[in-house]
């Protein structure tokens, strides 16, 4: 009787854990350069309400496009940070910070700071200093 329990669990376990390996673990990751643009919005606007308004809910886990222009260029290894300056905090410069999808570094290199464009990113949401967007590209 026990035996049948034990295997009985032991079978469920299995199923479980290939459920979770094969739907969950391997899951397909979004084309992130793809998708539609949910909500359009100027870069400053969008760190003044969620910094002053507390709006950031609205905008997290949404891809959107933003416009303005950037004063500050960061790269770490092989992600490259464009940074959209509208405060100077404890800790360094406030605002909207994108970082780029990965293919987009060549590109990114030879851009003029300081120019008005246009980028596609998903938000990730408000840290208390900065907007973070992520997976960006650039708007054609």
């Amino acid at each position: 009787m026990i035996k049948k329990i034990l295997f009985s669990i032991l079978i469920i376990g299995l199923v479980i854990g290939a459920y979770a390996y094969f739907f969950m673990y391997h899951k397909s990751h979004p084309d992130y350069e793809n998708l539609e643009v949910e909500m359009s919005i100027g870069a400053q606007e969008l760190f003044h309400q969620c910094k002053n308004e507390g709006r950031a809910v609205e905008y997290t886990g949404k891809t959107l496009e933003i416009f303005g222009i950037p004063q500050e260029l960061e790269s770490y290894d092989s992600l490259m940070t464009l940074i959209f300056v509208y405060d100077q905090g404890m800790f360094g410069a406030e605002g909207v910070r994108v970082t780029f999808l990965p293919k987009f570094n060549e590109k990114l290199s030879d851009i003029e700071l300081n120019t008005e464009m246009r980028i596609k990113a998903f938000c990730t949401g408000y840290n208390d200093s900065d907007v973070v967007l992520e997976k960006a590209s650039f708007i054609q």
